[in-house]
């Protein structure tokens, strides 16, 4: 996973975008190196450089006054070396 395009409708303050990857479905979460990442209105896109056969995304805010709705998600994704 290279980079995350954010596509968010309303942003209202900041969001946090979290990226937890893993090799195998049995094996526990391990959250990226460089994760987590602060969203705000004028980003246009995320470098996460994360890899891993699983991921999972978690968006999220700090405070109750902090609103958003995202669209589409896109994700650049890229295959690997591994076999």
């Amino acid at each position: 996973m290279r980079r995350i395009l954010p596509n968010f409708k309303v942003l209202t303050g900041n969001a946090t975008l979290t990226v937890g990857i893993k090799d195998f479905p049995a094996q526990s979460d391990t959250t990226s190196t460089y994760s987590p990442f602060t969203l705000t209105s004028s980003t246009t896109k995320v470098d996460t450089r994360a890899r891993g056969r699983f991921a999972n995304i978690q968006i999220s805010n700090s405070s109750t006054a902090e609103t958003w709705r995202f669209g589409t998600v896109r994700i650049d994704l890229q295959p690997d070396g591994r076999r």
